[in-house]
């Protein structure tokens, strides 16, 4: 099969054509984690495509503006700006690497936090559990 024929079958299976290209672009992974697409239905099900300078700062719909992302990287960066405070234009591999950067950084803190809760949630299931 050659790359025509599979842009076609993807497309009839449920891709819109402009996506498809950036997912191809990016081989079906999140441009901003790593996840794999096609590892799990939970990644599968959390493809979007995000605009790497938000519309809200400038960034436009064109296709080195789009990256394929996951739906939590794409909750978590919402409209931060990569662009943002530089002083010289960015090539679009730098704006990558500035994102994900940050959404390390950012998923570190809901990481700790999502532990202090589970923490408090065992707490809290073992005394309701022991008060029966």
């Amino acid at each position: 099969m050659n790359l025509e024929d599979f842009k076609k079958r993807m497309v009839q299976s449920r891709w819109d054509p402009k996506t498809l290209e950036i997912a191809i672009r990016a081989r079906f992974i999140c441009e901003y984690c790593g996840c794999e697409f096609y590892s799990s239905v939970n990644y599968y099900e959390s493809i979007q495509i995000d605009h790497i300078i938000p519309k809200k700062y400038g960034g436009n719909d064109t296709s080195n503006n789009l990256a394929l992302v996951c739906r939590t990287c794409n909750f978590i960066k919402r409209n931060w700006n990569p662009g943002k405070n530089q002083t010289k234009r960015l090539t679009r591999k730098e704006l990558l690497e500035i994102t994900r950067t940050y959404l390390t950084s950012k998923r570190k803190e809901k990481e700790e936090r999502m532990l202090y809760e589970a923490n408090l949630v065992r707490k809290i299931l073992n005394i309701s559990i022991e008060d029966k």
